[in-house]
């Protein structure tokens, strides 16, 4: 595990040092860059949640089964949301609005609540800035509804959150299969 650790880590810093966020292509359960040169761990997850990090959390929990060798990035609003998401299963955590921009640019998913595009929501915890680099950003977006941002999608079954969750694992992991 220290070995793939390494190797991983390794690979994101080449990666970003030389200024570009490539798409990567999931082959045979190695993710690779689509050149012919297969790397390990080259699919970026960013998670972002506030509060307790609960949503993160789960949805990391859930994801990791699925997509051991992709990097997934807790970027929580605060400490505790960070904590949350590391607990669960997050390869690197930040917390904060300078972390959140900086990790949106290089993400290939960006995953948490619907809140995250939203500008203050989480009682004031995800600022303008936050939002803005989500939006901005080229990664693709999977959004999880949640009652509680007081934004609704027309068309949306109801139902709880455990199945949002499954949904939005289903779909971040047929995406990672397009990268």
């Amino acid at each position: 595990t220290e070995n793939n650790t390494a190797a991983f880590s390794s690979a994101v810093r080449e990666r970003r040092a030389a200024g570009r966020c490539c798409r990567e292509a999931l082959t045979g359960g190695i993710l690779s860059r689509g050149v012919g040169k297969k790397e390990a761990f080259l699919l970026t997850i960013v998670v972002i949640d506030g509060q307790g990090g609960g949503i993160g959390g789960r949805l990391i929990e859930q994801l990791r089964p699925y997509l051991p060798d992709a990097e997934i990035i807790a970027v929580g609003t605060n400490g505790m949301a960070t904590a949350a998401m590391l607990r669960a299963g997050a390869n690197i955590g930040a917390t904060g609005e300078s972390a959140a921009v900086y990790n949106c640019r290089d993400a290939d998913i960006i995953a948490g609540p619907i809140g995250i595009m939203q500008a203050n929501a989480m009682y004031g915890e995800l600022t303008p800035a936050i939002a803005r680099a989500v939006g901005e950003s080229p990664a693709r977006r999977v959004l999880i509804p949640v009652s509680r941002s007081r934004t609704y999608l027309a068309g949306l079954a109801e139902k709880p959150a455990s199945r949002y969750l499954e949904d939005a694992v289903g779909l971040i992991v047929s995406l990672a299969k397009e990268e």
